[in-house]
């Protein structure tokens, strides 16, 4: 356009502010605010409203407060563009005080407004606040519904812990659609009401209501924690299945839900199937996509698999495991039999051994070479810090593990087995 010698006016820089919005990568708006300000347009309404939403979309908060208070008119747009920006950036509590500073300025409140205030009361999880605004104006209907506001009210009740309160507001909702459920759906699972988030789940297929990427995040999560105990479990595991064969676009999230949904109900092969499928479309995992497929392996008693993508984590994707990864480990060695080579793992860990690491290494019990020398041996190197009396206190498990232990193995020499059971006294906590 430029290179042809056609001139923008103050139509065209609104329009390319909003590619900031729209794309999925962070750009940096300063090029074009440096051509508004050449060509003049720094105090019109609506470029200074669109570089208000770019600044903020793109996380320059400083920069969209400065374009905000040189603005010559700050209408409602004005004031919802930089509430918008605040709750982007997680700055909840400035997203409030701004609402409040716009009310006393009397300026105009629409439903956009409504919805970004709400979130940032789910934010902070101020209820109070948000029972404000919900009874002022929607209860009123002084701004016009849509499904945003609905589902901004639903979010903000069950981050606030008022499950009842969200259910009402969706069950007088005129229009449900798959925004509505799966936002109801993710507010049983924060609320750790799992059974419910199948039920709201089932009742969403019953309504032939098609869920979109986000639902099966949420469904998976669910199975995850209610386990597969009843009939009811199973097919909602079976339809999240089908729904996740059928989606068109699958983020991180929704493979790793998966992973650790089919991991958990005991399906190891198919956890490490969905993993394989998930390279393969060039997904990259992330730390919690390993713990799934590592406790998939564990499960599953697949040591040489385990072993390979505890090396790919590390050297592939140079993501640093964690306490969990460790464990994980741990107990995939320790179920195969692999006691020397869980203890080294143990041994080459960066940060001291939890006593859930130790536990479950001890655990394997039906494994270890029954000789006190030998026991006491193991005991004694699985790690050791200044913290023994308060591990002893806090750690009632790993030592009725030991004391089972000393139990079924009979030993003679007492004053030895003292000696490791006071080594082992000494594990790290955490």
């Amino acid at each position: 356009m430029r290179e042809m010698g056609v001139e923008p006016d103050k139509h065209t820089f609104p329009l390319l502010l909003k590619m900031f919005s729209k794309s999925s990568v962070v750009h940096d708006p300063f090029m074009v605010y440096a051509q508004i300000l050449k060509f003049g347009f720094d105090f019109d309404c609506f470029v200074g409203n669109a570089l208000i939403s770019a600044f903020g979309y793109c996380g320059f908060m400083k920069s969209a407060c400065r374009v905000f208070d040189e603005s010559p008119e700050k209408d409602i747009v004005a004031w919802t563009s930089l509430i918008n920006g605040y709750v982007r950036n997680e700055l909840a509590v400035q997203a409030l005080k701004c609402f409040v500073e716009m009310r006393l300025k009397g300026a105009l409140v629409d439903g956009v407004t409504v919805a970004s205030v709400l979130r940032a009361a789910a934010m902070v999880g101020d209820v109070c606040f948000g029972k404000c605004v919900h009874g002022f104006y929607v209860e009123t209907g002084r701004v016009v519904l849509n499904g945003s506001v609905y589902c901004a009210l639903i979010d903000m009740y069950f981050k606030c812990g008022h499950c009842e309160d969200a259910y009402k507001v969706f069950d007088v909702m005129p229009y449900r659609d798959v925004v509505s459920w799966t936002v109801l759906v993710a507010g049983f699972v924060q609320c750790n009401k799992y059974q419910d988030a199948l039920c709201v789940f089932q009742s969403m297929l019953l309504d032939n209501v098609m869920p979109n990427a986000f639902t099966p995040t949420s469904v998976l999560s669910a199975c995850a924690h209610t386990g597969i105990g009843s009939r009811k479990d199973g097919a909602s595991v079976y339809s999240v299945t089908r729904v996740f064969e059928n989606l068109r676009v699958k983020h991180v999230h929704t493979w790793t839900e998966m992973i650790n949904g089919l991991a958990v109900h005991g399906d190891a092969l198919g956890a490490l199937n969905v993993f394989s499928h998930m390279l393969e479309g060039g997904i990259q995992p992330n730390e919690v996509t390993f713990l799934g497929v590592l406790g998939a392996c564990s499960h599953g008693g697949f040591v040489d698999e385990g072993k390979r993508l505890f090396e790919m984590m590390k050297h592939t994707y140079h993501l640093n495991p964690k306490m969990e990864h460790y464990g994980c480990m741990v107990d995939l060695l320790g179920r195969a039999g692999h006691l020397e080579d869980a203890k080294q793992i143990i041994d080459n860990m960066p940060m001291k051994p939890s006593p859930g690491i130790v536990a479950a290494l001890l655990a394997r019990r039906q494994h270890w070479i029954c000789t006190p020398d030998k026991f006491v041996f193991n005991v004694s190197k699985l790690g050791s810090s200044s913290s023994g009396q308060e591990a002893h206190e806090r750690n009632a498990g790993v030592y009725l593990i030991l004391e089972n232990l000393r139990l079924q193995l009979k030993l003679v020499n007492q004053a030895q087995w003292n000696e490791g059971f006071d080594l082992a006294s000494k594990i790290d906590v955490g």
